[in-house]
């Protein structure tokens, strides 16, 4: 702990905020263009190359200074634990969130499995009861064959008597 306040105390002094010359602002010009609908040259293209490569050049030292001196704002200790404070607050806000959303997931799962139980139970009541009428209709089938046979014997007797 008294390592990294010494360090930040250190890093404090160095002033590096008043110490980084701020970059030019990006030029109000654009990349050369042909004028009055003039062809392009092979020295227009050239230079039009050359005028970008220094903007972009440009655009990226301004991303890198703002990135990297911005931990070295100078703001006072209070306003350092307030902004750390608001930051950790805004994360635990999210958890709760995240929490709160896989709450409601996991209560919407268990009503989804809890009515595909019940259908499941459902279907297994069905298919007991078309395998029972399956059942049913063989013993009724044997029975008429049986009938049909009996009342085939019978006509063949009462033909022949």
């Amino acid at each position: 702990m008294e390592y990294t306040a010494q360090l930040k105390d250190w890093i404090g002094r160095l002033q590096l905020g008043s110490r980084i010359v701020p970059p030019s602002p990006p030029p109000e010009n654009h990349p050369l263009r042909p004028q009055n609908g003039q062809s392009w040259t092979w020295d227009n293209i050239k230079e039009s190359i050359a005028e970008l490569e220094r903007h972009a050049e440009n655009v990226a030292e301004q991303i890198c200074v703002k990135k990297f001196t911005h931990m070295m704002d100078i703001l006072d200790p209070d306003e350092k634990i307030v902004a750390f404070l608001d930051a950790h607050h805004e994360r635990e806000n999210d958890k709760a969130a995240l929490t709160e959303r896989a709450d409601v997931l996991l209560r919407n799962a268990n009503e989804v499995g809890n009515e595909l139980s019940e259908k499941v139970l459902l279907a297994a009541q069905l298919f007991t009861q078309v395998q029972r009428n399956e059942e049913e209709l063989q013993k009724l089938r044997d029975e008429k064959r049986q009938r049909d046979a009996v009342n085939s014997k019978v006509s063949s007797h009462r033909l022949f008597t």
